[in-house]
C-alpha cells in the first residue's frame, strides 16, 4: 500500500488537502480524498471523495462531492476484444434524481472504429 498526502496553498488563499491510497486491499484500487477551503469562508469549502479500479480489461470509478449537492458519480467501461463499452451517471442526493448519463459502444480494430454513443 502507497500512501501520500499533499497540501498546497495558492495565491488566492485557497488551502487544498489530498490524501492519496494506492492498491490498499486490492491491485489497482486507488481511493482518493481531497478537501479544500478558502481562508475562514465556510461557504467555500468543498470535499470530494474518489475509488478508482482499474484492470487490463475493466476500469471503473465512483466520486462523492459531499458540498455540491452531495452529488455521487459513477463510471464504468470494459473491454472484450475488439469491442469496448462504458457509461456514466452523476446522481443527486438531495433532490433523488439522476443529473446525467452516457452511454457508449466501440469498435476497436486497427484500420477501423465505430463509436456510438449515447
Amino acid at each position: 500500500m502507497q500512501a501520500k498526502s499533499v497540501t498546497t496553498l495558492n495565491s488566492s488563499n485557497n488551502i487544498i488537502q489530498q490524501v492519496t491510497l494506492c492498491n490498499p486491499v486490492l491491485e489497482g484500487l486507488k481511493l482518493d480524498l481531497t478537501g479544500s477551503c478558502q481562508g475562514s469562508s465556510v461557504a467555500s469549502k468543498a470535499t470530494k471523495v474518489a475509488l478508482e479500479l482499474n484492470q487490463p480489461m475493466f476500469a471503473a470509478s465512483a466520486s462523492v462531492d459531499v458540498f455540491k449537492g452531495p452529488m455521487l458519480g459513477a463510471d464504468a467501461s470494459a473491454r472484450v476484444r475488439d469491442f469496448l463499452v462504458g457509461g456514466e451517471v452523476s446522481y443527486d442526493l438531495t433532490q433523488s434524481k439522476i443529473e446525467k448519463y452516457s452511454a457508449a459502444l466501440a469498435l476497436d480494430r486497427p484500420r477501423e472504429k465505430v463509436v456510438l454513443q449515447a
